[in-house]
């Protein structure tokens, strides 16, 4: 999952003005479309949305706003490996691509919910 949001000042981004690559090291990037439905390989979506101040709401818009946060999910059409370089970059048209990389860690431990 990877969460997005604008600087301040910036005007509001649509949904499909938006599109998303995610990158392994030493391949080209893979563009995923957006999922219109359910999520499989090669696909993102909008899993949430909030606003970055606790005290307001986000609206319920395809609209990433000041203020607001989209929080993303990726399914890339290839699986990860631990050790593996992954980069994800988002890119709205006429702006400067949003671009962040990590390393997949070498083991995940579940997580229990007692709550």
């Amino acid at each position: 999952m990877v969460t997005v949001g604008l600087v301040a000042g910036k005007e509001p981004v649509s949904r499909n003005a938006m599109t998303v690559a995610i990158g392994r090291q030493g391949r080209a990037p893979e563009l995923l479309i957006w999922a219109d439905g359910s999520l499989h390989e090669g696909t993102w979506t909008i899993a949430g949305k909030r606003h970055r101040t606790l005290s307001e709401e986000a609206d319920d818009d395809d609209l990433l706003e000041g203020g607001e946060l989209f929080d993303l999910v990726l399914v890339p059409a290839a699986a990860f490996f631990p050790g593996d370089m992954l980069s994800v970059s988002v890119y709205v048209s006429g702006r400067n691509a949003l671009s962040c990389s990590r390393t997949v860690p070498a083991g995940i431990t579940p997580v229990m919910n007692l709550g």
